[in-house]
């Protein structure tokens, strides 16, 4: 079935992602992750495919979604412009044809300059999943959630 490969890949991403933005490139140990997120339900399965468990506790690495207040003082902000997002593209696999089955309209936001996109929208190249160093952490930061299965939008 089809669930089963996209929930671990996005979970990897994550974690992959969240080694790149501590400023390393070797895997932070999973003990030493905890991955602070506002609701916790949403993520739950995703993080739970890398053996990682979602705090609502400070912890080096954050999860914001849309205009979250962290994400703004972030630099993560959105602009008067609004994008239907149906197919997106992640760096990671730019040849992957990435549909949504349920296409969502978007405010288009502006990142910051140190920002790493992972994923953008394919017709008009706005941010959709983009991250940045913390300290010793990082925040990643998603223009929408991952979905009520929680690997929907981001495979």
């Amino acid at each position: 079935m089809a669930r089963a490969t996209y929930l671990p890949s996005l979970g990897l991403f994550l974690l992959l992602s969240c080694s790149v933005l501590g400023g390393t490139l070797d895997p932070v140990p999973i003990s030493d992750l905890a991955v602070q997120v506002d609701d916790p339900r949403i993520w739950r399965g995703l993080l739970a495919s890398v053996g990682i468990e979602p705090t609502t506790n400070p912890a080096r690495f954050r999860i914001v979604v849309g205009d979250d207040p962290t994400a703004i003082r972030s630099g993560f902000r959105p602009t008067d412009r609004t994008v239907q997002v149906a197919s997106v593209v992640d760096e990671r696999a730019p040849e992957l044809k990435i549909v949504w089955q349920d296409p969502v309209e978007l405010a288009v936001y502006e990142t910051p300059t140190a920002a790493t996109v992972f994923v953008h929208e394919k017709r008009t190249g706005a941010p959709l999943l983009s991250g940045v160093r913390r300290g010793s952490g990082g925040l990643l930061w998603a223009a929408v959630g991952p979905g009520d299965e929680g690997f929907e939008r981001f495979p």
